[in-house]
């Protein structure tokens, strides 16, 4: 079939069409409009399906102005569609009763698999939505592989196991409720400067998960969950696979701006980005926690040659919002390193927690945490394992592994802060760096328990200080040493400029300093 002024096949008018529509052949409509088209029918008891080639001008497969549609599109294994604005599109539509799923080939600028202005899609079922297991390319100037937007009610969720791949984004749902998840097994790339997959829904539930690839080659995000209005995410972020970013400052997985996150966010893959492995930032609610599990890696690595666009590296981070509630652990590898070679500051965390209402949960490391900041012309600093301006944090930080950075752990404030749990590095853990454990202005820390203050049965190794109390109001549980606490060029153990100290400070184990192995001093109440 060719048309050079219109459209290959069209079914238009109101009315009931009853029966399926298939090409096995060749459409082509390159210089008219569309290859198959539904426009303007009340109801379509039927589906659409293509094993053959088309070739059009306008949209490959055009549903549009249905008030029902009772079937599915399917391009199937062979089924090539080559359209010169999106390849198929679902369009103005009430409810679309079947699914979409390509595992042919599909070729749009615009979009290969589009999703707009529809009330109810898809089914409540496994590929019950849109599945993809072919190839699907969105090239020129904004493509976006799949695209959902303007959807009262998506079911099914998004399944890829093929290849996805767009100059923008290469899967994006923008709907006000989306049920069924999105699952990666395949490969998706967003080549362009935007995020592989962008989630900004109202309510999403099912979760995001990858065992493939996901490649952005912008400073973007692989999974980027963000809402700019009240939103709820259901479910977990899971990455067993490989996410891939390395322009600044590319993230792995973002969950920004969102009333609640009622999940998890799990790694047991590898997320290397130049930017941050798992941001948080400005939750309301957050009820679950972020692991990194045992195979997981997080390689964060910037050089840059100013402090611009970032100057902040990070593995986990967890910013601003008013309640975390599952805590952050770690038993992989987090690598963080940045260097700057001309000017501006340089700052990476393995693990930073800052600006949050209510932490709960603590934070574990039985893993390997590495941090790095280096500034040729300006200040420089790395953090294993940082907590700053929390109000109140629960839970403790508890290390078995291995922490290697500037400062190893950090819990700061402004002197208004309470810290509940205390910091144990456990034997076998080992903590080094130009400091080891510092607790500085905050209102409160530790507990009266046994614990409850800084115990160290492991190695705390330092050049300056190795575990470090000042401006603390009050400090409970006292300091217990059963390890190695060392420190050639400075103090040991340092508590100055405290209120209030209980607990008292114990030791079983090596204490050693250059200046002073224990110093006390400024401490109102002993």
């Amino acid at each position: 079939i060719t048309s050079t002024t219109a459209t290959g096949i069209r079914v238009s008018g109101p009315g009931i069409y009853v029966g399926n529509i298939t090409n096995s052949g060749t459409i082509d409509t390159s210089s008219g409009l569309y290859g198959i088209a539904i426009d303007g029918v009340s109801t379509f008891l039927g589906g659409i399906a293509n094993s053959g080639g088309i070739t059009s001008r306008a949209a490959g497969i055009y549903v549009n102005n249905v008030t029902s549609f009772g079937g599915g599109i399917v391009n199937s294994a062979g089924g090539v569609i080559n359209a010169n604005s999106t390849g198929i599109w679902v369009r103005n539509v009430q409810t679309f009763a079947g699914s979409v799923s390509n595992a042919g080939t599909i070729t749009g600028p615009k979009a290969g698999i589009r999703v707009s202005t529809v009330a109810v899609f898809g089914t409540n079922s496994p590929g019950g939505g849109i599945v993809n297991s072919g190839t699907i390319s969105a090239g020129a100037g904004s493509g976006i592989g799949i695209n959902v937007n303007g959807v009262q009610a998506f079911f099914g969720g998004i399944t890829n196991s093929g290849t996805i791949t767009a100059t923008r984004t290469a899967v994006n749902v923008s709907a006000a409720n989306f049920s069924g998840g999105i699952s990666n097994s395949g490969t998706i790339s967003a080549i362009g400067s935007s995020n592989a997959i962008s989630v900004n829904v109202s309510t999403f539930s099912g979760g995001i998960s990858n065992s493939g690839t996901i490649s952005v080659a912008g400073a973007a995000a692989g999974i980027n969950v963000e809402s700019n209005s009240l939103a709820t995410f259901i479910g977990n972020i899971v990455n067993s696979g490989t996410i891939n970013g390395s322009i600044i400052p590319a993230t792995g997985i973002v969950a920004f701006g969102l009333t609640s996150f009622l999940g998890n966010i799990t790694n047991s893959g590898t997320i290397s980005t130049a930017g941050i492995g798992i941001l948080v930032g400005a939750v309301s609610t957050f009820t679950g926690g972020i692991t990194n599990s045992a195979t997981g890696r997080l390689t964060q690595s910037a050089t840059l040659v100013s402090a611009s666009p970032t100057n902040i590296v990070a593995g986990i981070q967890v910013v601003n919002g008013s309640t975390f509630s599952g805590g952050v652990s770690n038993a992989g590898v987090i690598s963080a390193s940045v260097n700057i070679s001309g000017g501006g500051s340089a700052t990476a965390y393995g693990i930073s927690i800052s600006g949050v209402s209510n932490f709960a949960g603590g934070i574990s490391n039985s893993g390997t945490i590495s941090a790095m900041a280096a500034s040729t012309a300006a200040f420089a600093r790395s953090t294993g394992i940082r907590v700053d301006g929390v109000a109140m944090f629960a839970g403790g930080i508890t290390n078995s592994g291995s922490i290697s950075a500037h400062l190893g752990i950090r819990v700061t404030g402004v002197g208004t802060e309470t810290f509940q749990g205390g910091i144990v590095n456990l034997s076998g853990g080992t903590i080094s760096g130009s400091e080891g454990i510092l607790v500085i202005s905050i209102a409160q820390f530790g507990s009266t328990s046994a614990g409850g203050g800084i115990v160290n049965a492991g190695a705390i190794l330092s050049t300056q200080t190795a575990v470090h109390v000042d401006g603390v109001s009050l400090f409970a549980g006292g300091i217990s040493n059963a390890g190695t606490i060392s420190s050639p060029s400075g103090v040991g153990l340092n508590v100055r400029n405290t209120s209030t100290f209980l607990g008292g400070i114990t030791n079983t184990g090596r204490i050693t300093g250059g200046s002073a192995a224990i110093n006390v001093e400024s401490v109102s109440s002993f």
